[in-house]
Order: C-alpha cells, then structure tokens, then sequence
C-alpha cells in the first residue's frame, strides 16, 4: 500500500490482534477477514492522519525593536548592539515576563505607549489579536479599548541592498540584509488586510516566515486617573487561544 507520501510500500506481514485472534496480510489479492479488514483500515486511518498542530510561541517586546521573522531573533541580537538585549528576552525584557505571563508599560497622562506581540508560529489561520479595557485597580475608572487602544499588523519589506558605504565610520553599525517589519497596518482594516490574520500571510509573503508581529497602542487619556490599571491581551485562532496579562 502507499504510504503517507504516495510511495508505494513493499509487501510485509502484518501482525493484528484483535478479539484474541491474530491474523497475517503478506499476500495481495488475498481475501481479508472481517476483523483483520477493521483492523487495517484503523492503521490506515493513523498513517493519513491530519498533521499536528503547529506550535505556538508568544512573547512581547518594546517598541524599538525589529524582531526578524524568519529567525525569530532580534535585529540588535549581535555584538554592536549586545547591550540594547540581554539574556534571554524571549523570556524576559523590558516589557515582558514571561513567569508571570505579564506584560508590563509605563505611560504618563496624554501619553501614546506601544509593545509588540510576537507569535512564533509556523502556520495558523483565523487569528485575531484583542486588548480588553484596562481598569484602575481600586476605583472604577478605565481606559477603554474601543476609542483608546489600536492593533496593527507589522508589514514586512525585504532589504536586499546594503545603503551604507562600508568605509564609513556608520558602516559597523549597520543591521544588514532581511525581512524588516516596516509599515503598520489597522487591525481594522478591510479587503483581507485586517483580521482575522493568518501566517504565513499571502498578501505579505515572507520565505520561511517563523513568526508574526503586532503592535499595540494604548493612549493615555489627559483624564486619567494615576494608579495601576489591569486588562488582557487575547489572541485567537482555530483550535488555539491564549491570555497575557497586562498591566499599565
């Protein structure tokens, strides 16, 4: 029979046991029993099986920082930039804990603050990125989502031409060639450019895309009261969904 790559495969005994017979298939043509029949047709099932879920990774950095989508490392991850990144940030950066599952800003009144959402992932479809409200944690107010916090998709563009001369004092300083992550496109956006997303994405295709990035823009209202402010971050897809903690 073929296998799962259409490969024909060689003729072998095969060993069922099913309600304490055995059977042996090494002969093509050969009538089947009824049992050993159902018994074939559930190993079939197992080696056509759907494949398994991609797995996902998600993560959060600050605004300043280029996060590659085909390596999942950051721009300034070398060592003309090792101190702008330290440790491991997947797991914890100047925004992220990821012990905690928190996401943690600081703002000001009238003030704009932003993070991106990493999503490592090798295919999903559906996916939608959703910031709930964000309430004070001792009175009742709250910044509402609806009128003060944005989601964008982060739009990549190749780099294929260096555009520094490299006997220049600059030249040491450059991030090279790749997919950059460039324009922001609203979340709210129509004709398949908003969500739901899906990666890799056909209208942005990136070669061996790893992951996706979302920026996030919360505005501080002048009203706003001082103190701690808590909400969630969600994101959605099909047969997947997780919740991060945030906290401003």
């Amino acid at each position: 029979m073929p296998d799962a790559e259409g490969t024909e495969m060689p003729h072998r005994p095969f060993l069922c046991e099913l309600s304490n017979a055995k059977f042996f298939l090494n002969m093509p043509g050969r009538s089947i029993p009824c049992p050993l029949l159902l018994c074939f047709l559930f190993l079939s099932s197992l080696i056509h099986a759907s494949p398994a879920k991609a797995p996902v990774d998600i993560w959060t950095v600050a605004d300043c920082i280029r996060i590659n989508p085909q390596t999942n490392k950051a721009y300034k991850d070398n060592t003309v930039y090792d101190h702008d990144l330290k440790g491991n940030y997947r797991d914890q950066n100047s925004v992220w804990d990821r012990s905690q599952n928190l996401v943690r800003l600081f703002a000001g009144r009238n003030e704009v603050v932003a993070f991106q959402l990493v999503l490592e992932t090798a295919g999903l479809s559906g996916m939608q990125v959703l910031v709930s409200d964000l309430k004070h944690s001792k009175t009742k107010n709250m910044i509402s989502s609806r009128s003060h916090i944005e989601v964008f998709r982060e739009w990549y563009v190749e780099i294929k031409k260096k555009t520094t001369d490299e006997t220049t004092a600059s030249a040491g300083h450059t991030l090279g060639l790749g997919w950059y992550p460039d324009a922001l496109v609203p979340a709210r956006s129509g004709s398949g450019y908003g969500q739901p997303f899906q990666v890799p994405d056909k209208l942005n295709p990136v070669p061996g895309q790893k992951n996706q990035a979302f920026w996030v823009d919360i505005y501080v209202p002048k009203s706003a009261e001082a103190g701690l402010y808590r909400g969630k971050v969600q994101i959605q897809a099909r047969k997947f969904k997780k919740e991060l903690n945030l906290q401003l």
